[in-house]
């Protein structure tokens, strides 16, 4: 938690850690940033993974099995006019992450909302969790996005990856 909100008050923006959770990503943590608009998810609040910057680079540390099989079995519902709900690109976007280590979706659960995460390993190398940040609305474009913030969100996954490798946080 103190590593959550010292990301939240570095970046502004609402930060979580969530786990992948069959074809949900249950939140684990959350340390919000104070808005007059805000969006309801609290620690064990559940989103479906493929609507998700963190259920996507979850889904994303598993097998090609198992995403087809979560594709398979997927009726996708288009929660706005930005949500994938095309399994072939879905699929494609999912892959992806295990490229970059990141994920990003924009307007996909609310319009004016996005998210980026990145993965949380432990000692083996395995992703475990992902952090993430909900970013609100503002005139910024995405490669904005990822300038500003994904050098903190990693800075902040490396420190939890520390703990989750050593048990203690880097000096």
């Amino acid at each position: 938690l103190p590593i959550l909100e010292g990301l939240m008050n570095e970046t502004g923006e609402t930060c979580s850690i969530g786990v992948l959770d069959d074809d949900e990503v249950v939140y684990l943590v959350r340390s919000e940033a104070r808005r007059i608009v805000r969006i309801d998810l609290h620690a064990g609040s559940r989103l479906p993974v493929y609507i998700n910057s963190m259920g996507r680079l979850l889904l994303g540390a598993q097998s090609d099995e198992a995403i087809d099989r979560y594709l398979q079995a997927l009726a996708p519902v288009a929660m706005t006019r930005r949500t994938v709900t095309d399994k072939r690109k879905l699929r494609e976007l999912i892959v992806a992450t295990r490229r970059t280590g990141w994920c990003y979706i924009e307007g996909e659960v609310e319009e004016r909302v996005a998210g980026l995460s990145t993965r949380l390993r432990d000692a083996t190398g395995a992703t475990v969790a992902a952090i993430n940040l909900t970013v609100m609305n503002r005139p910024r474009s995405r490669a904005k996005v990822l300038a500003e913030l994904l050098p903190p969100l990693r800075r902040a996954a490396d420190e939890i990856e520390a703990i989750l490798r050593f048990g203690v946080a880097p000096r």
